[in-house]
């Protein structure tokens, strides 16, 4: 009976610890670029028809970069509508700013209307038990992807990119924290930010 109760309760901390990991819920999924020098001023431009949703992201990033010490700037004021900007005015003004990157993140759209339906349990059960996992077809539906892309000024080639994963989205002023954890810690590991 004793050994019965200890791997009841192994399979229990073994399960938390695997939702502890599901719950940090952003992450890069995809990261490739090397870096020739570490960034000082980058400047951050969220791609998106919405004014608000371009403000939140780019704030967000924009903290946290300066929170590791990377001097961030709010890229709106270099670009009227980043839904459809033309790139080579606010290159220049970015360039005579004294910034040295710039961040482009396209902002995909929320899932909050997808339908979530249960998959049949391991033994073939249906109903409450089988909630626990989502079918195959809704997997993509509980994520949303986020495309950054840090572009180098002087040579205006890109310098990185990478996707970064939200789980289980909910709006972009929600999410933008998380995003912008991954993708700056992402960037410090690879050497794109001094730490």
């Amino acid at each position: 009976m004793r050994r019965r109760a200890l791997l009841a309760a192994l399979a229990a901390a073994t399960l938390a610890a695997g939702c502890a990991t599901l719950t940090a819920n952003s992450g890069v999924s995809r990261s490739l670029g090397s870096a020739k020098h570490p960034y000082r001023k980058i400047v951050v431009i969220a791609m998106s028809a919405s004014a608000d949703e371009r403000k939140v992201f780019d704030e967000a990033v924009v903290a946290r970069l300066r929170a590791s010490g990377v001097e961030g700037i709010v890229g709106e004021r270099y670009i009227d509508n980043a839904a459809v900007a033309n790139g080579v005015a606010p290159m220049d003004a970015i360039k005579a700013d004294g910034a040295d990157g710039v961040i482009y993140a396209w902002l995909r759209p929320d899932n909050s209307d997808a339908r979530v339906d249960p998959s049949p349990g391991s033994w073939g059960w249906v109903g409450p038990r089988a909630a626990w996992y989502p079918s195959g077809g809704t997997v993509n539906a509980m994520m949303v992807r986020f495309d950054v892309r840090l572009y180098d000024v002087a040579t205006q080639a890109l310098a990185w990119s990478g996707d970064v994963t939200k789980l289980y989205p909910k709006t972009i002023a929600v999410d933008a924290p998380d995003v912008a954890d991954a993708t700056v810690r992402e960037l410090v590991k690879r050497g794109f930010i001094a730490h």
